[in-house]
Protein backbone atom coordinates (compact mmCIF):
# COMPACT_ATOMS: atom_id res chain seq x y z
CA UNK A 1 0.00 0.00 0.00
CA UNK A 2 0.99 3.64 -0.37
CA UNK A 3 1.19 4.04 3.40
CA UNK A 4 2.48 0.76 4.92
CA UNK A 5 2.03 2.10 8.45
CA UNK A 6 -1.46 3.48 7.97
CA UNK A 7 -4.92 1.90 8.02
CA UNK A 8 -4.97 -1.82 7.15
CA UNK A 9 -7.76 -4.31 6.65
CA UNK A 10 -8.40 -7.88 5.54
CA UNK A 11 -11.57 -9.72 4.67
CA UNK A 12 -12.29 -13.41 4.09
CA UNK A 13 -15.71 -14.57 2.94
CA UNK A 14 -16.88 -18.16 2.54
CA UNK A 15 -20.10 -19.48 1.06
CA UNK A 16 -21.31 -23.08 1.32
CA UNK A 17 -24.03 -24.65 -0.84
CA UNK A 18 -25.07 -28.23 -0.23
CA UNK A 19 -27.82 -30.69 -1.07
CA UNK A 20 -28.60 -34.19 0.24
CA UNK A 21 -30.94 -36.96 -0.88
CA UNK A 22 -31.49 -40.11 1.20
CA UNK A 23 -33.88 -43.04 1.00
CA UNK A 24 -34.60 -45.97 3.33
CA UNK A 25 -36.38 -49.22 2.46
CA UNK A 26 -37.06 -52.59 4.09
CA UNK A 27 -36.87 -55.67 1.87
CA UNK A 28 -37.42 -58.86 3.82
CA UNK A 29 -34.56 -59.16 6.30
CA UNK A 30 -32.65 -56.27 4.69
CA UNK A 31 -32.83 -52.62 5.75
CA UNK A 32 -31.48 -50.69 2.78
CA UNK A 33 -30.30 -47.09 2.74
CA UNK A 34 -28.86 -45.11 -0.13
CA UNK A 35 -28.36 -41.53 -1.11
CA UNK A 36 -26.29 -38.76 -2.62
CA UNK A 37 -24.69 -35.53 -1.41
CA UNK A 38 -23.26 -32.48 -3.11
CA UNK A 39 -21.35 -29.64 -1.48
CA UNK A 40 -19.57 -26.57 -2.83
CA UNK A 41 -17.41 -24.17 -0.80
CA UNK A 42 -16.48 -20.83 -2.31
CA UNK A 43 -13.85 -18.52 -0.81
CA UNK A 44 -13.03 -14.86 -1.51
CA UNK A 45 -10.13 -13.28 0.34
CA UNK A 46 -8.53 -9.86 0.14
CA UNK A 47 -6.72 -7.23 2.15
CA UNK A 48 -5.26 -3.76 1.89
CA UNK A 49 -2.53 -5.37 -0.21
CA UNK A 50 -5.05 -6.46 -2.84
CA UNK A 51 -7.10 -9.56 -3.68
CA UNK A 52 -5.73 -12.94 -2.68
CA UNK A 53 -8.51 -15.31 -3.74
CA UNK A 54 -11.28 -14.47 -6.18
CA UNK A 55 -14.25 -16.80 -5.64
CA UNK A 56 -12.13 -19.96 -5.52
CA UNK A 57 -14.46 -22.97 -5.21
CA UNK A 58 -14.04 -26.57 -4.12
CA UNK A 59 -16.83 -29.09 -4.57
CA UNK A 60 -17.46 -32.73 -3.68
CA UNK A 61 -20.06 -35.18 -4.97
CA UNK A 62 -20.81 -38.29 -2.92
CA UNK A 63 -22.85 -41.47 -3.31
CA UNK A 64 -23.47 -43.88 -0.43
CA UNK A 65 -25.33 -47.13 0.24
CA UNK A 66 -25.78 -49.46 3.21
CA UNK A 67 -27.46 -52.81 3.87
CA UNK A 68 -28.32 -53.98 7.38
CA UNK A 69 -28.97 -57.71 7.00
CA UNK A 70 -30.57 -59.59 9.90
CA UNK A 71 -29.58 -63.23 9.47
CA UNK A 72 -31.93 -64.85 11.94
CA UNK A 73 -32.01 -63.85 15.60
CA UNK A 74 -28.28 -64.18 16.24
CA UNK A 75 -26.37 -62.51 13.39
CA UNK A 76 -26.52 -59.02 11.92
CA UNK A 77 -24.27 -58.00 9.03
CA UNK A 78 -23.84 -54.37 7.98
CA UNK A 79 -22.25 -53.64 4.59
CA UNK A 80 -21.77 -50.17 3.22
CA UNK A 81 -19.72 -48.03 0.90
CA UNK A 82 -19.27 -44.34 0.11
CA UNK A 83 -17.87 -42.79 -3.07
CA UNK A 84 -16.48 -39.24 -2.90
CA UNK A 85 -15.39 -37.33 -5.99
CA UNK A 86 -13.67 -33.95 -6.16
CA UNK A 87 -12.13 -31.99 -9.03
CA UNK A 88 -9.11 -31.17 -6.87
CA UNK A 89 -8.21 -34.58 -5.41
CA UNK A 90 -9.95 -37.17 -7.58
CA UNK A 91 -12.25 -39.87 -6.24
CA UNK A 92 -12.12 -42.31 -3.34
CA UNK A 93 -14.25 -45.32 -2.33
CA UNK A 94 -14.63 -46.01 1.40
CA UNK A 95 -16.11 -49.44 2.27
CA UNK A 96 -17.20 -50.63 5.70
CA UNK A 97 -18.39 -53.93 7.18
CA UNK A 98 -19.65 -54.81 10.67
CA UNK A 99 -20.79 -58.13 12.10
CA UNK A 100 -22.79 -58.56 15.28
CA UNK A 101 -23.26 -62.00 16.86
CA UNK A 102 -25.73 -62.35 19.74
CA UNK A 103 -24.21 -65.17 21.76
CA UNK A 104 -27.01 -65.17 24.34
CA UNK A 105 -29.91 -63.03 25.48
CA UNK A 106 -27.48 -60.73 27.29
CA UNK A 107 -24.22 -60.85 25.31
CA UNK A 108 -23.37 -59.67 21.78
CA UNK A 109 -19.93 -59.77 20.13
CA UNK A 110 -19.15 -57.17 17.46
CA UNK A 111 -16.38 -56.75 14.90
CA UNK A 112 -15.88 -54.26 12.12
CA UNK A 113 -13.61 -52.78 9.50
CA UNK A 114 -13.97 -49.46 7.72
CA UNK A 115 -12.15 -46.97 5.57
CA UNK A 116 -12.67 -43.21 5.73
CA UNK A 117 -11.86 -40.19 3.58
CA UNK A 118 -11.80 -36.54 4.66
CA UNK A 119 -10.99 -33.66 2.38
CA UNK A 120 -9.44 -30.53 3.96
CA UNK A 121 -11.96 -28.01 5.24
CA UNK A 122 -12.20 -24.46 3.92
CA UNK A 123 -10.54 -23.14 7.08
CA UNK A 124 -7.66 -25.60 6.80
CA UNK A 125 -7.09 -24.58 3.19
CA UNK A 126 -7.54 -20.81 3.39
CA UNK A 127 -7.50 -19.61 7.00
CA UNK A 128 -5.32 -16.46 7.05
CA UNK A 129 -1.62 -17.16 7.79
CA UNK A 130 -2.06 -20.83 8.81
CA UNK A 131 -4.12 -22.17 5.90
CA UNK A 132 -2.45 -24.35 3.27
CA UNK A 133 -4.01 -24.70 -0.17
CA UNK A 134 -1.66 -27.62 -0.94
CA UNK A 135 -3.12 -29.93 1.72
CA UNK A 136 -4.12 -33.45 0.69
CA UNK A 137 -7.16 -35.37 1.97
CA UNK A 138 -6.84 -37.69 4.95
CA UNK A 139 -7.53 -41.41 4.48
CA UNK A 140 -7.76 -44.05 7.19
CA UNK A 141 -8.31 -47.76 7.85
CA UNK A 142 -9.94 -48.86 11.11
CA UNK A 143 -10.50 -52.17 12.87
CA UNK A 144 -12.73 -52.60 15.91
CA UNK A 145 -13.87 -55.46 18.13
CA UNK A 146 -16.36 -55.12 20.92
CA UNK A 147 -18.67 -56.69 23.43
CA UNK A 148 -22.12 -55.54 24.53
CA UNK A 149 -23.71 -56.86 27.70
CA UNK A 150 -27.26 -56.00 28.72
CA UNK A 151 -30.63 -57.43 29.60
CA UNK A 152 -33.66 -57.58 27.34
CA UNK A 153 -35.75 -55.10 29.33
CA UNK A 154 -35.88 -51.48 28.25
CA UNK A 155 -34.64 -50.30 31.64
CA UNK A 156 -31.82 -52.86 31.87
CA UNK A 157 -28.34 -51.27 31.95
CA UNK A 158 -26.09 -51.92 28.95
CA UNK A 159 -22.29 -52.16 29.04
CA UNK A 160 -20.21 -51.56 25.91
CA UNK A 161 -16.55 -52.53 25.57
CA UNK A 162 -14.54 -51.96 22.39
CA UNK A 163 -10.91 -51.97 21.25
CA UNK A 164 -9.91 -50.18 18.06
CA UNK A 165 -6.95 -49.44 15.83
CA UNK A 166 -6.79 -46.75 13.14
CA UNK A 167 -4.02 -46.07 10.61
CA UNK A 168 -4.16 -42.62 9.03
CA UNK A 169 -2.41 -41.35 5.90
CA UNK A 170 -1.87 -37.62 5.39
CA UNK A 171 -3.14 -36.61 8.83
CA UNK A 172 -3.62 -32.82 8.91
CA UNK A 173 -1.76 -31.19 11.82
CA UNK A 174 -0.47 -27.72 12.69
CA UNK A 175 3.25 -27.31 12.03
CA UNK A 176 4.76 -24.76 14.43
CA UNK A 177 7.99 -24.55 12.42
CA UNK A 178 6.22 -23.30 9.29
CA UNK A 179 3.28 -21.92 11.31
CA UNK A 180 0.79 -23.54 8.95
CA UNK A 181 -1.25 -26.69 8.58
CA UNK A 182 0.61 -29.62 7.01
CA UNK A 183 0.09 -33.28 6.17
CA UNK A 184 2.18 -35.82 8.06
CA UNK A 185 2.81 -39.08 6.25
CA UNK A 186 1.54 -41.65 8.76
CA UNK A 187 -0.22 -41.74 12.11
CA UNK A 188 -1.62 -44.50 14.28
CA UNK A 189 -4.33 -44.37 16.94
CA UNK A 190 -5.03 -47.41 19.14
CA UNK A 191 -7.45 -47.38 21.98
CA UNK A 192 -10.05 -48.87 24.25
CA UNK A 193 -13.48 -47.53 25.15
CA UNK A 194 -15.99 -48.54 27.81
CA UNK A 195 -19.50 -47.15 28.15
CA UNK A 196 -22.49 -47.70 30.42
CA UNK A 197 -26.06 -46.76 29.43
CA UNK A 198 -28.56 -46.65 32.27
CA UNK A 199 -32.30 -46.01 32.09
CA UNK A 200 -33.69 -44.80 35.41
CA UNK A 201 -37.27 -44.29 34.29
CA UNK A 202 -39.37 -43.67 31.19
CA UNK A 203 -38.13 -40.08 31.24
CA UNK A 204 -34.56 -40.16 32.60
CA UNK A 205 -31.37 -41.89 31.42
CA UNK A 206 -27.61 -41.52 31.58
CA UNK A 207 -24.49 -42.31 29.54
CA UNK A 208 -21.01 -42.82 31.02
CA UNK A 209 -18.00 -43.18 28.72
CA UNK A 210 -14.27 -43.67 29.35
CA UNK A 211 -11.62 -43.72 26.58
CA UNK A 212 -7.93 -44.64 26.60
CA UNK A 213 -5.69 -43.75 23.64
CA UNK A 214 -2.21 -44.67 22.47
CA UNK A 215 -1.16 -42.49 19.53
CA UNK A 216 1.95 -41.99 17.42
CA UNK A 217 3.01 -40.21 14.27
CA UNK A 218 5.37 -41.60 11.65
CA UNK A 219 8.36 -40.71 13.85
CA UNK A 220 7.15 -42.44 17.02
CA UNK A 221 5.99 -39.25 18.75
CA UNK A 222 2.63 -38.92 20.49
CA UNK A 223 0.04 -36.95 18.53
CA UNK A 224 -0.62 -33.51 19.93
CA UNK A 225 -3.80 -32.75 21.89
CA UNK A 226 -4.85 -36.41 22.09
CA UNK A 227 -5.29 -37.21 25.81
CA UNK A 228 -4.38 -40.67 27.02
CA UNK A 229 -7.49 -40.71 29.23
CA UNK A 230 -10.80 -38.92 28.71
CA UNK A 231 -14.38 -39.45 29.72
CA UNK A 232 -17.81 -37.94 30.09
CA UNK A 233 -21.03 -38.48 32.04
CA UNK A 234 -24.36 -37.20 30.71
CA UNK A 235 -27.72 -37.26 32.49
CA UNK A 236 -30.62 -36.42 30.19
CA UNK A 237 -34.40 -36.48 30.06
CA UNK A 238 -37.12 -34.96 32.21
CA UNK A 239 -35.75 -33.84 35.58
CA UNK A 240 -39.23 -32.73 36.65
CA UNK A 241 -42.64 -33.05 35.03
CA UNK A 242 -42.23 -29.54 33.61
CA UNK A 243 -38.45 -29.44 33.10
CA UNK A 244 -36.29 -31.38 30.62
CA UNK A 245 -32.69 -31.13 29.48
CA UNK A 246 -29.25 -32.60 30.03
CA UNK A 247 -26.21 -32.14 32.27
CA UNK A 248 -22.73 -33.21 31.15
CA UNK A 249 -19.46 -33.47 33.05
CA UNK A 250 -16.39 -33.94 30.82
CA UNK A 251 -12.86 -34.97 31.78
CA UNK A 252 -9.83 -34.46 29.49
CA UNK A 253 -6.57 -35.92 30.75
CA UNK A 254 -2.95 -34.88 30.31
CA UNK A 255 -1.73 -34.58 26.74
CA UNK A 256 1.13 -33.05 24.77
CA UNK A 257 1.05 -29.71 22.99
CA UNK A 258 3.55 -27.18 21.61
CA UNK A 259 4.48 -24.12 23.65
CA UNK A 260 3.59 -21.11 21.45
CA UNK A 261 6.63 -19.17 22.73
CA UNK A 262 9.42 -21.76 22.80
CA UNK A 263 7.93 -24.15 20.20
CA UNK A 264 8.92 -27.06 22.44
CA UNK A 265 6.65 -30.05 23.01
CA UNK A 266 5.33 -29.89 26.55
CA UNK A 267 2.70 -31.74 28.64
CA UNK A 268 -0.52 -29.90 29.48
CA UNK A 269 -2.77 -30.19 32.51
CA UNK A 270 -5.99 -32.16 32.65
CA UNK A 271 -9.30 -30.39 33.21
CA UNK A 272 -12.94 -31.02 34.07
CA UNK A 273 -15.84 -29.00 32.67
CA UNK A 274 -19.61 -29.08 33.14
CA UNK A 275 -22.40 -28.03 30.76
CA UNK A 276 -26.12 -27.72 31.39
CA UNK A 277 -29.15 -27.27 29.14
CA UNK A 278 -32.74 -26.87 30.33
CA UNK A 279 -36.09 -26.33 28.63
CA UNK A 280 -39.65 -25.89 29.83
CA UNK A 281 -42.91 -25.71 27.89
CA UNK A 282 -45.04 -22.79 29.06
CA UNK A 283 -47.70 -23.12 26.36
CA UNK A 284 -48.34 -25.65 23.62
CA UNK A 285 -46.35 -23.59 21.13
CA UNK A 286 -43.85 -21.74 23.36
CA UNK A 287 -40.75 -23.20 25.01
CA UNK A 288 -38.20 -21.40 27.17
CA UNK A 289 -34.58 -22.60 27.03
CA UNK A 290 -31.46 -22.02 29.11
CA UNK A 291 -27.98 -23.29 28.24
CA UNK A 292 -24.76 -22.92 30.22
CA UNK A 293 -21.29 -23.94 29.04
CA UNK A 294 -18.33 -24.19 31.41
CA UNK A 295 -20.87 -23.94 34.20
CA UNK A 296 -18.23 -23.99 36.96
CA UNK A 297 -16.23 -21.22 35.24
CA UNK A 298 -13.04 -23.30 35.11
CA UNK A 299 -9.76 -21.89 33.75
CA UNK A 300 -8.38 -24.34 31.20
CA UNK A 301 -6.77 -24.53 27.77
CA UNK A 302 -7.72 -27.09 25.16
CA UNK A 303 -4.96 -25.60 22.99
CA UNK A 304 -1.87 -24.43 24.88
CA UNK A 305 -1.67 -20.64 24.94
CA UNK A 306 -5.35 -20.12 24.09
CA UNK A 307 -7.52 -19.91 27.25
CA UNK A 308 -10.98 -21.38 26.87
CA UNK A 309 -14.06 -19.23 27.30
CA UNK A 310 -15.34 -18.86 30.85
CA UNK A 311 -18.88 -19.48 32.01
CA UNK A 312 -21.39 -18.68 29.28
CA UNK A 313 -25.16 -18.61 29.85
CA UNK A 314 -27.62 -18.27 26.98
CA UNK A 315 -31.37 -17.95 27.29
CA UNK A 316 -33.86 -18.36 24.49
CA UNK A 317 -37.46 -18.77 23.47
CA UNK A 318 -38.81 -21.16 20.85
CA UNK A 319 -42.16 -20.53 19.18
CA UNK A 320 -43.80 -23.16 16.96
CA UNK A 321 -46.46 -22.09 14.49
Amino acid sequence: PNDPWGFTWSHTETETTQARLASHHTLGSHRLSWGAEWREDEVTDGSVYGPNLEAVSYDMTSLFAQDVWSMGNALTLVLGARWDDTDQWGSEISPRANLGWRVSDTVEIQAGYGEAYRQPSVGELFYPFSGNADLKPETSDSFEVGLVWGGQGRTSPRLHFSAFSTDIDNLIVFDYVNYSLQNIGKAEINGFEAALDTVYSDALNSHLQVTWLDTSDGFGNELLRRPEWSGAYTLSGAFLSWLKGYATVRYVGNRFDVDPLTFETTPTESFVTADLALATQIWDTIELTLRATNLLDKDYEEVLGYPAQGRRIIGGIRIDF
